[in-house]
């Protein structure tokens, strides 16, 4: 018995030796401090991950996925880029197209911080020739001095896609 267990051991370690530690930003401590951090940065994103039922995170640089779907959605997604021109006004770079666009910061339920961006979506509309005003509401997870953690609008394999994002 003492034998399997030594294996058992060894299989763990080896397994989490093998994964990239990220450093995750804390916490965002309030509205005001995160609007007062985010100000005049720029954020490009250094990982793609998703956030599991138990509210852990898969990297995909810890990832053995090698699919075509896989790693094409992986690139894509680390071509996202966030630009804070001052207190009220962003860029947006998101599947290849810039946005400009506003932002709001606000509570969430939980301990995050909701940032939402509007922006006009000319590729997007009901009526030809009407474009369409689009909000995304983002979840900011985790902040620090040189780095954003952010929960996206998007899903992959039915669960919430995260960016952790470094400052530019």
């Amino acid at each position: 018995m003492l034998p399997i267990a030594a294996f058992f051991i060894q299989s763990c370690n080896e397994v989490n030796s093998d994964k990239k530690e990220l450093v995750i930003p804390k916490m965002p401590a309030s509205v005001d401090a995160v609007k007062a951090e985010i100000k005049n940065k720029s954020y490009e994103v250094i990982d793609v991950g998703t956030i599991d039922l138990f509210n852990e995170f898969n990297w995909a640089s810890a990832s053995k996925d090698t699919s075509k779907f896989y790693t094409d959605y992986i690139a894509e997604r680390k071509g996202f880029t966030l630009q804070f021109l001052n207190d009220s006004t962003a860029k947006a770079n998101d599947e290849k197209k810039i946005f400009e666009a506003t932002y709001n910061l606000e509570k969430d339920t939980s301990a995050a911080v909701l940032l939402n961006l509007q922006y006009v979506d000319s590729s997007f509309s009901f009526n030809p020739g009407e474009p369409m005003m689009m909000t995304s509401t983002y979840k900011i997870r985790g902040i620090d001095n040189n780095s954003l953690l952010l929960e996206t609008p998007r899903e992959m394999n039915r669960r919430k896609v995260i960016l952790l994002m470094k400052k530019k």
